[in-house]
């Protein structure tokens, strides 16, 4: 059966309608699909085509990866050919993010590879550069983000008289009340409004409160098609019906269980599969990226603080299968194409159903469909309630396998990993296998080998002769997970909580480090108290120790160093001011 893929969405040819009984679409039009090797349109592509192309403005409304890309990029398309508006900016893409500009860009001019398009989105060159280069390519369509299409209309660069088309994808995203966001797409539509443009709007995701926003701030009204349930209302599933949802809960009250989880969840897929793993906040996708047992598995993050080159080239490597775990945020949830992606890992459920069913479209796009994975513990499970109403799919519930599972599975990975090595690389070393077996030792060193390899050992308590942090002799050095420091505002109310003296304690990223005596750490370990981590390095610290009498124990390396450089400079001052006062003196005799 033949199958059509549009933004990453697979369905066979029956459902959709064949391109040669289609006769609102042009001829070159068919053939530029056909080679992008689409056989056929979605529904959301048939009912948008004709109301868009007649300059009605639209609001539709389909699940994830029906191809609500081409349903407006078709029509306007037409339109603009056979109108053929004059004037940069006659048709402007609004998206919520840089990725996904650049996707619908890419898109467009495959459709049609003459298309006059500008990319206007942060991180792409200065201001100025963008301006010259409306001015000198006279675009039909600008593509971009909110913020810097409002500075182009704003600076003159794009004649808001001339605005013809307004293209609002994933508007839910934007318009979301206190966003900066929300505030440029308002200004965005009252400065076209006097020239009553074409609004049109998709989302998977549009409560009723967000249509009539948008219906108001257009002033016009616009056809409706909600091919999820009548009324804009949550009554059927929002995701695709191929994806399968899991969900796994915590045990209360267990040290690290989450990376645990997390660890489980990642060593149990397949082999040649992919994984898109979701966090809250862009401190939660650093912390799950540079911990050290998730961080052995290969698991890269990807985050909006990053320069945009090195977005681009960590999302295209994940397109191109050279990453195979990514760590993001809801950067990459809305629109983003991603071939053949099989799972989404959640590692803690989404603050609102609507993050849910957006970070769940990024898979079940293939023919193997997805599946969607997440953690949660008793606190996050009001909100997989409303996820589970908002989404009226069926969710297959399990429990985190105990700590001895977890370890059993970690060592039964390590033996598969073992036997799997090509003869070349361990041929070499049959001599040393041969003398330790005729040692008898060779039992007690295929131990310890796999004890070694074993990712998961990096989650065992390891206690130190001396702390990493500090370098004070018979404590351990500790971090005790608070993302956004909002569980422990201060180190009083840390110390309330934890059950054993902590020594030198400083807010650190995703928490807060600390200093444990040895004979406490298997105690505070235990007793589920805090979330809690043993250094394997040295984290960046917010506010630093007072370092005025850094000569002996108790200061960190890397302050002590700082304060050595500060000291030789202090002293350099002084030499090359006496040196000054001195020929100073000389001159003036």
């Amino acid at each position: 059966m033949f199958c059509v893929t549009v933004r990453g969405f697979s369905t066979a040819a029956g459902n959709v309608a064949s391109l040669d009984s289609i006769g609102f679409l042009s001829h070159s039009m068919k053939n530029a699909l056909r080679a992008m090797g689409f056989a056929g349109l979605t529904r959301i592509q048939e009912k948008s085509f004709e109301p868009i192309i007649k300059g009605q403005s639209f609001i539709g409304r389909a699940r994830t990866g029906t191809g609500k890309t081409l349903a407006y990029l078709l029509p306007i398309t037409e339109r603009l050919r056979n109108e053929r508006f004059s004037g940069p900016g006659a048709a402007l893409v609004v998206l919520p993010s840089r990725e996904l500009s650049r996707q619908v860009a890419s898109v467009l001019l495959s459709l049609i590879p003459q298309a006059t398009v500008v990319l206007a989105t942060g991180g792409h060159g200065n201001m100025k550069a963008l301006v010259r280069e409306i001015e000198n390519s006279n675009p039909e369509i600008v593509i971009g983000t909110p913020g810097r299409i409002v500075q182009l209309i704003t600076n003159g660069a794009i004649p808001v008289g001339k605005i013809r088309i307004v293209v609002l994808d994933e508007a839910d995203a934007m318009l979301k009340d206190g966003t900066k966001t929300n505030a440029h797409v308002e200004s965005l539509l009252a400065q076209v409004k006097p020239f009553s443009p074409q609004t049109v709007v998709f989302s998977a995701s549009m409560s009723d409160a967000v249509v009539s926003k948008v219906t108001e701030m257009g002033g016009t009204n616009p056809a409706k098609v909600d091919l999820v349930a009548s009324g804009f209302s949550y009554r059927q599933p929002a995701t695709v019906r191929s994806t399968t949802h899991r969900m796994i809960r915590l045990p209360e009250r267990a040290n690290l269980t989450r990376y645990r989880g997390l660890c489980h969840v990642l060593r149990g897929l397949a082999a040649d599969s992919q994984a898109l793993i979701f966090a809250n906040t862009t401190k939660e996708a650093l912390a799950v990226a540079r911990h050290p047992a998730v961080e052995a598995l290969g698991v890269k993050p990807l985050h909006s603080d990053m320069p945009q080159s090195q977005r681009d080239w960590l999302l295209n490597s994940f397109r191109g299968r050279r990453i195979r775990f990514l760590v993001t945020t809801d950067l990459l949830s809305r629109g983003i194409d991603l071939p053949g992606l099989q799972y989404v890992i959640l590692f803690r459920p989404p603050e609102d159903p609507t993050g849910y069913i957006h970070r769940a479209g990024r898979t079940g796009k293939g023919r193997r469909g997805g599946e969607v994975i997440t953690l949660y513990d008793k606190g996050d499970w009001p909100m997989m309630q409303k996820i589970m109403e908002a989404t009226k799919q069926n969710f297959e519930n399990s429990s985190l396998p105990t700590e001895e599972e977890l370890r059993s599975h970690a060592y039964a990975a390590v033996a598969t990993e073992i036997l799997s090595v090509p003869s070349s690389s361990w041929k070499c070393l049959e001599d040393i296998a041969r003398e330790l077996v005729t040692e008898g030792k060779a039992r007690e060193v295929l131990a310890r080998v796999v004890s070694l390899l074993n990712t998961d050992a990096q989650l065992q308590p390891k206690k130190s002769r001396v702390s990493l942090y500090s370098g004070v002799p018979d404590f351990t050095a500790v971090l005790i997970s608070d993302f956004d420091h909002t569980l422990y505002p201060s180190v009083d109310a840390l110390q309330s909580r934890v059950p054993c003296p902590l020594e030198r304690v400083r807010k650190a990223e995703a928490g807060w480090v600390a200093d444990v005596p040895n004979a406490s750490v298997d105690y505070l370990l235990k007793s589920g108290a805090v979330e809690v981590n043993i250094l394997d390095r040295v984290p960046k610290t917010f506010d630093a120790e007072k370092t005025k009498k850094a000569r002996g124990r108790g200061v960190p390396w890397r302050h002590a160093r700082e304060l050595t450089k500060l000291r030789a400079a202090k002293a350099r001052h002084k030499r090359e001011a006496r040196k000054s006062a001195l020929r100073e003196g000389m001159r003036m005799s």
